[in-house]
């Protein structure tokens, strides 16, 4: 049975007991088409069965609708404790702005500034929770996953173990999290083109060295696909995270680094116990997922502009070796390219036309400057009558 709290503080008072929370972060209802449906509902069980008995899960959803749509899934879970929220869909900062006529958006009058994501939202609520929780002396950790993060105990076992033995000089735990080297994976039971696994996965294998870079801490040791944070450090995301950073997995690394709580990355290269599963089916999927990573890298100026992404870099050495004996994975790589190489030209030409570039994801559109690691987050207001 799913608890529902209207407060966050009411959230905290019933968790408090929890020594894992996990944070599931519900944008719409559960898919009702095939596949769809199918993998949603594979990986959300996949992260519930790796709770243990007393361990809790805050549902932080769009609306009663999306919380009532989970009920066939959630029901199978009376040992878990469970809590869903509703966060709001947005907090307008800037209503009637000229900015979508000059950048020739459809409908121009129907966009809103928000202040923040509604992602930023439910990490603000779920890092309140833990850490009113830590302030009454009791230890436990925070989860993050993606909705395509899929993984048992044995990888919160892992985690926890790695995050007590790397603690820093105050002696909290560190935060810890996973990093799959591939975006994409096959899931047991559900039906996704082989092809177009490989076409993301080749459009990411562009990097030759992340397992060294992860062990010797060259690279962010926080990750927005899979994290576990002690609640010990959630008051110090509340405090000091800057709401306006599109990644927040990097400025909550960059949060933590600063307070002298460098967070830890493990590299899983065992798909059994960590991989990702994420809602691309199609090309077009893919593009999407293209499109979004190009814009991440827009804060880092480059000539040409979007080049500074790793998208951007060749082949690693794995995808070579396997592009030359494999003819899929080959069309595949080379279908990748096309394709990053379209996107690239696209966001060259916003910019050229309007100074800056956006990309929508889910229901935002994120409007980013060349350099700037901040982003503007509009929405676009549902038609009236």
């Amino acid at each position: 049975m799913i608890k529902h709290a209207y407060f966050a503080e009411d959230a905290a008072e019933y968790l408090a007991d929890c020594p894992v929370i996990s944070l599931e972060m519900i944008y719409r209802p559960r898919p009702e088409a095939a596949p769809a449906r199918a993998l949603f509902d594979a990986c959300l069980r996949a992260r519930l069965d790796a709770l243990q008995a007393g361990d809790g899960v805050v549902f932080s959803a769009d609306g009663f609708a999306t919380i009532a749509s989970l009920r066939e899934l959630t029901d199978a879970y009376p040992q878990l404790k469970l809590v869903s929220m509703i966060t709001p869909q947005h907090t307008a900062v800037s209503f009637n702005s000229e900015a979508p006529y000059a950048w020739g958006w459809e409908s121009p009058d129907a966009w809103v500034m928000a202040e923040k994501s509604d992602r930023w939202i439910r990490i603000e609520g779920a890092t309140f929770i833990c850490s009113t929780i830590a302030g009454t002396g009791k230890q436990g950790w925070l989860v993050m996953p993606a909705h395509d993060a899929v993984y048992g105990r044995p990888l919160l076992e892992r985690l926890k173990a790695e995050s007590v033995r790397v603690h820093d000089a105050a002696g909290r735990p560190a935060a810890v999290s996973p990093y799959a080297p591939n975006q994409h994976a096959a899931m047991t039971g559900v039906d996704i083109d082989a092809g177009v696994i490989d076409l993301l996965n080749a459009a990411f294998a562009r990097d030759d060295d992340m397992a060294g870079r992860i062990s010797r801490d060259e690279v962010q040791g926080f990750w927005g696909k899979m994290s576990l944070t002690p609640y010990a450090l959630c008051g110090e995301l509340l405090a000091h995270a800057s709401y306006a950073v599109w990644e927040d997995d990097k400025e909550i690394d960059r949060v933590l680094r600063e307070v002298g709580a460098p967070p830890r990355a493990l590299y899983i290269d065992d798909p059994a116990l960590y991989k990702q599963c994420p809602p691309v089916f199609t090309p077009e999927d893919v593009r999407a997922v293209i499109e979004r990573h190009l814009h991440y890298s827009l804060n880092i100026p480059a000539d040409p502009i979007g080049t500074a992404s790793v998208l951007c870099r060749p082949l690693n050495a794995t995808a070579r070796t396997r592009a030359e004996s494999d003819a899929q994975f080959a069309r595949a790589a080379a279908q990748a390219d096309v394709m990053i190489a379209a996107c690239r030209d696209e966001i060259e030409d916003r910019v050229a036309r309007t100074g800056v570039s956006w990309v929508d994801w889910g229901a935002y559109r994120y409007v980013v400057r060349i350099g700037s690691p901040d982003v503007q987050v509009w929405r676009r207001l549902p038609a009236s009558g």
